[in-house]
């Protein structure tokens, strides 16, 4: 049941990256993963799936203005599960930091503090990272999570340069790890292009981007 939650929740990314409505096949996956999760809920891998296709569900209702929120709690529910059954799981705490960092993102644009959430989400991918220190995504995960925290504090005029920092160190042990991870290479290269550009605007460099 696993294996078809997987197969579904792959083939809705792929529907969705063409335009298209994933909306049954993620249903069909969520069913598949719930058989999984009746079938043995000592096992983290059907809790973690579930998570996983509901937090795309979310993701998808926030980006078309819809309430993500019953979505994104149900989500948050199966990955606290997964944590609690399998705390030794790489994929429970990276799942869980993504539903968490995305709740953080639905808090943002409904004009709620993010920063809970955006904590718990790096703190989580932390954690994953700790378990599996080879695992790319998990670092440009954290990074993006330390990017976005990082532009909530900047907002606030509060300091926010560590946490910038601290991305591009996530970025590049991504790319060290996976030099053809792309949405590495392209988080790090727009880092690199706002501090040349704020150096230029300060009139401490001569260009704005470097040859």
């Amino acid at each position: 049941w696993v294996r078809l939650g997987d197969t579904l929740a792959e083939c809705g990314e792929y529907l969705a990256d063409r335009g298209e409505d994933p909306a049954e096949t993620w249903t069909r996956a969520e069913n598949a993963y719930g058989e999984a999760v009746g079938m043995a809920p000592d096992q983290a891998g059907g809790w973690v799936g579930r998570g996983y296709v509901r937090t795309l569900q979310a993701v998808r209702r926030m980006h078309a203005g819809d309430d993500a929120r019953p979505a994104i709690a149900a989500a948050l529910d199966d990955l606290d599960r997964a944590v609690d059954v399998d705390a030794r799981s790489p994929l429970a705490w990276l799942g869980r930091g993504w539903a968490r960092e995305n709740r953080g993102q639905g808090a943002r644009r409904a004009g709620e503090d993010p920063l809970p959430w955006l904590d718990g989400a790096i703190e989580d991918y932390g954690q994953s990272l700790a378990l599996d220190p080879s695992a790319a995504q998990a670092h440009v995960a954290r990074g993006t999570a330390r990017l976005t925290r990082a532009t909530v504090r900047r907002g606030r005029g509060e300091p926010a340069e560590d946490d910038r920092h601290a991305a591009e160190t996530d970025y590049a042990a991504a790319i060290e790890l996976d030099p053809d991870l792309v949405s590495a290479r392209v988080r790090r290269g727009s880092l690199e292009v706002e501090r040349a550009t704020a150096a230029w605007q300060r009139n401490d460099d001569p260009s704005p981007i470097h040859a």
